[in-house]
């Protein structure tokens, strides 16, 4: 069992990762860190501890991290999430409260306590994360590997018309971005040039075969609604997931070395230029194209956790796994 810290912004896509990585028998979630990103900072913390409590997992710390990123005011909309960050979703108000230090200190505290190298699912801005680098540079020997959704590396297998693109929690923080990558810290990403192909389709299996008695699903549906009355695609509430199934499943992706350097000026700003390199020269894996049955796991072990439905799509990228991942009793 892999025990990870998640570093989020939590929208409803981010719940969902969540999710996934709670009901997951190969991962043990040792804490909570949230950053301004699509909400400010307090909204953020809040909404990760209401996805705590939806996953029936209030014991799990959660700690309040930055407020904005490294170099620049935050950049967010209502749009992207409603007035509660979360799709107005409605999900229960927690009954809990983060801890008193801050992110960086938060992380620290868990990776010196433990005897082995702990690993980080990134799915926001990384702004927690550089300033956890910042203010402890002995931590980057301590984390085992960081697993994200975010970049943009052109690697996606017989894909010869590819489009750059930013990702949107890089273009939030792009100075925070770089300073991660080049940590010399071990990183798998998989990039929007794969999760922008996720499809409507597969969105539309998972609402269809469902357990709609399950609050976990409830919360899926009542997202994937307001996307759709705010004409949004509902697979990018996937999106953030596929940072999961890296840790999961890493089997499940096609990987490629290289090294990455992330701009953070001009109308480049968050694109990220990577270059292959051989493997023992490599620090970032980034996650290429393949065909496969993906499974998505969002519904649970008794009831409380996530199993949503087995689904069948052309993405084994999404390696939403889970293999019901192992959630299924």
């Amino acid at each position: 069992m892999e025990r990870v810290i998640i570093d989020c912004d939590p929208s409803a896509d981010d719940g969902i990762a969540l999710l996934l990585s709670l009901a997951s028998r190969e991962l043990a979630v040792e804490g909570v860190t949230a950053a301004a990103g699509v909400a400010g900072v307090g909204q953020s913390t809040l909404n990760a501890l209401r996805i705590l409590r939806l996953g029936n997992r209030e014991d799990v710390p959660t700690a309040m991290g930055a407020a904005h990123p490294l170099c620049r005011p935050l950049s967010s909309s209502l749009l992207y999430g409603g007035k509660d960050g979360m799709s107005d979703t409605g999900i229960p108000w927690p009954r809990v409260r983060p801890v008193s230090c801050k992110a960086e200190e938060f992380i620290m505290g868990i990776l010196e306590k433990s005897r082995e190298p702990v690993s980080i699912i990134s799915i926001a801005p990384m702004t927690n994360l550089a300033r956890l680098l910042e203010k402890y540079p002995e931590a980057a020997g301590r984390i085992r590997r960081i697993y994200t959704a975010s970049g943009c590396y052109g690697v996606r297998e017989g894909d010869t018309a590819w489009k750059q693109r930013p990702s949107w929690n890089i273009w939030t923080d792009p100075e925070a971005a770089q300073a991660v990558f080049a940590s010399g810290i071990p990183i798998q990403a998989a990039g929007v040039d794969v999760t922008g192909t996720f499809s409507e389709a597969m969105a539309d299996r998972i609402l269809a075969e469902g357990n709609r008695d399950n609050p976990a699903f409830q919360f899926f549906f009542r997202a994937a609604e307001y996307n759709r009355n705010h004409k949004l695609s509902v697979f990018s509430l996937l999106v953030d997931a596929a940072a999961v199934a890296l840790a999961v499943h890493p089997e499940w992706f096609s990987m490629h070395q290289g090294s990455v350097k992330v701009e953070t000026e001009g109308v480049r700003r968050g694109h990220t230029v990577f270059c292959a390199v051989p493997e023992d020269e490599g620090r970032l894996s980034a996650a290429g194209w393949a065909d496969s049955v993906v499974h998505l796991a969002l519904a649970g072990r008794g009831g409380t956790g996530a199993v949503l439905a087995g689904v069948t799509a052309s993405l084994a990228a999404l390696g939403l796994v889970l293999k019901a991942a192992g959630c299924v009793e």
